[in-house]
């Protein structure tokens, strides 16, 4: 019996970004593009990186990201950059610029990082290997995992994400679904790769989990 294979992405992913500003006076923070590749290997690890653009209107220089899953997945090998550079992975409560650390929590972590951002657009690339989240069963193999939170306060303007795999899947094996808050396309593309994509954030998605002080 020929394998099928199906990847279901949905809307929320459990992300927060808290970023603490270092002055007083009015702030805002909007997302103008969210953009993810997933890509899943032969041993069944999937790469992920996020490419979060945020607006800062203001002086911010602290950001949290949390990212949680379930018992038995592991996430491995996560770095951090912006447009400019790679930051440098520590372990001391410094709050150097161009540095973060990585916080175990009992269901996921927390990624610390610092930066200087002034009225200006910046680009955070989070990359990291998810482990035993890909199921394989007797006739088919599932991948299921949440790309976006719903409980931030900004809204995202364009989201889009390409789940990658790679060996090829006939387009008629494989399937695909999201489901969330959101209105958007989710489309196969090839025997290579899919597609989600959401424009404008309205309706209840691009409103993603984060805390601004």
């Amino acid at each position: 019996m020929q394998k099928v294979f199906s990847v279901l992405m949905s809307a929320i992913v459990f992300i927060c970004i808290l970023i603490i500003p270092t002055v007083a006076y009015a702030r805002s923070i909007s997302i103008p593009s969210v953009d993810i590749t997933a890509v899943v290997h032969q041993d069944g690890t999937v790469s992920i990186e996020e490419k979060r653009t945020i607006n800062f209107k203001g002086q911010f220089t602290f950001g949290e990201y949390d990212l949680f899953f379930e018992d038995g997945i592991s996430i491995q090998n996560f770095t951090f950059a912006d447009e400019e550079i790679p930051y440098q992975l520590t372990t001391s409560h410094r709050t150097d610029p161009h540095t973060y650390r990585i916080e175990n929590l009992h269901n996921g972590i927390r990624v610390y990082y610092y930066f200087e951002a002034d009225h200006e657009v910046k680009t955070f690339t989070y990359a990291y290997e998810i482990h035993n989240a890909v199921k394989i069963y007797e006739d088919m193999g599932h991948f299921y995992w949440e790309l976006q939170g719903d409980d931030w306060d900004f809204e995202i303007s364009a989201f889009n994400a390409i789940i990658k795999w790679e060996s090829p899947i006939a387009m008629e094996d494989y399937f695909i679904w999201a489901h969330g808050p959101l209105w958007g396309e989710v489309q196969p593309k090839d025997e290579m790769h899919a597609k989600l994509w959401v424009e404008g954030g309205g309706g209840g998605f691009g409103r993603t989990g984060g805390r601004f002080g």
